[in-house]
């Protein structure tokens, strides 16, 4: 039995208020419901196993929506700039989320992530400006570039041991955020990691790291203390200078 796409009657347009999608329908094609502006609500059926990208891009009326247990990768841009989603439920198994892929879902204040999770692209929750909570998955093994930027009420982020490097401007201008949790294996947090999180007061490093990139806590203006072992005492100099700029540090020995 071949796949069998969606096929949506009539014009984009018109998608208004709820769509429910027939069984059997196993694929929506790229862009398929991109801009339908009152489409409110989607039901989708249990046999969807792809979604393409910009599937659901630029749906300013769309408030929630859950996606089917076969679904196992949401494609680059699929909800973004869906600025009225306020809940969506991810399957279990989901393993990949794609550039872009909520980036400007400004309504949305919390997703959870399933935990085999593996790929986080380039832009996925950028702009998500009302996200508050986001626990990152235990099998996250990358990070793309700018995934949770501009993020502006994001308090608290905890990296899993998987992990092993933050990528550039990851929470850059994430205002709020006060606590971030490396894990014991990170290496390597990239250029402008952490720019602007002006809310940032003190750090943990851990031993693992090897490399700071340029301007990566640059704008934190409320950072005062950083605890770190002696082996990354190197490391945290040539980032922050021989006189670490009147921080107080603490070191932890073995």
């Amino acid at each position: 039995m071949g796949t069998e796409k969606v096929q949506y009657e009539g014009n984009k347009e018109n998608a208004i208020g709820t769509v429910v999608l027939r069984d059997g329908i196993t694929s929506i094609e790229d862009e398929q419901f991109k801009g339908c502006k009152e489409l409110e609500k989607i039901i989708l059926p249990k046999s969807l196993t792809s979604i393409g990208k910009n599937a659901f891009s630029d749906c300013e009326s769309l408030k929630e929506i859950i996606l089917p247990e076969g679904v196992l990768s949401i494609s680059d841009g699929t909800f973004f700039s869906c600025t009225s989603l306020e809940k969506i439920i991810l399957p279990a198994y989901l393993s990949s989320i794609g550039a872009g892929a909520f980036c400007n879902c400004r309504s949305l204040t919390e997703i959870e992530l399933p935990k085999k999770i593996s790929t986080i692209g380039d832009y996925a929750f950028s702009h998500c400006k009302k996200l508050e909570k986001i626990i990152l998955p235990s099998f996250l093994t990358s990070l793309g570039d700018y995934a949770f930027s501009n993020c502006k009420r994001l308090e608290k982020v905890i990296l899993p041991a998987a992990l092993t490097s933050v990528s550039d401007y990851d929470f850059f201008y994430c205002a709020r955020l006060e606590t971030v949790i490396f894990s014991d294996s990170l290496t390597t947090i990239g250029e402008g990691a952490f720019k602007d999180c002006k809310s940032l007061e003190k750090i943990y490093f851990p031993e693992s790291l090897t490399t700071i990139g340029e301007g990566a806590f640059m704008g934190c203006t409320a950072l005062k203390e950083i605890f770190y072992y002696e082996k990354s005492e190197e490391v945290l100099k040539k980032y922050f200078g021989g006189k670490f700029h009147g921080l107080k540090k603490t070191v932890i020995y073995d």
